[in-house]
């Protein structure tokens, strides 16, 4: 899904949210305002990590892209590398059931999936909702033992 959010990345002083169903009742709606964007998580069961289903590298730091973008503003609450997915981290016991996290569109190219956010040519910005879809794990080990596909390509050739 792509959350084309051209009205309120063209004026920002236009206050603007949309909300993105995600997987298992959670709910995130995302908001920019004077402050800046943001996501905020409702989360639809206990838990104490969320991981999020695309967690791609950029790829040219071959690093996880969200670091470089978001910031947890909820305290006792940590954005965390876990074996192939980022995850939203309880301090103790489970993650809140709201979670707000501020964050920069990142517009940088990512290992094969879709790019975080696209700048549109008259400025405005276009944010991929799917990079906002969690799942509830019960524990850091669990998480380390899924794996995402590491074959992706370096380069791409484009032949006629």
């Amino acid at each position: 899904m792509l959350a084309a959010l051209s009205a309120c990345a063209a004026n920002p002083a236009v206050p603007a949210s949309v909300s993105v169903a995600a997987p298992a009742g959670t709910e995130v709606e995302i908001t920019r305002d004077d402050a800046g964007w943001q996501a905020r998580f409702r989360f639809a069961e206990d838990a104490p990590l969320w991981a999020f289903e695309r967690s791609a590298l950029l790829r040219r730091e071959e690093t996880p892209w969200r670091p470089k973008s978001w910031e947890v503003a909820t305290p006792g609450v940590s954005l965390v590398r876990i074996g192939d997915f980022d995850a939203l981290v309880a301090d103790t016991g489970t993650v809140p059931r709201e979670v707000v996290i501020r964050f920069r569109p990142l517009a940088e190219d990512i290992i094969a999936d879709y790019d975080p956010a696209i700048v549109l040519s008259d400025g405005s910005l276009a944010i991929y909702g799917g990079h906002f879809n969690a799942f509830p794990m019960d524990s850091r080990e669990a998480v380390a033992a899924l794996r995402e596909p590491k074959e992706y390509p370096r380069q791409i050739a484009l032949t006629a």
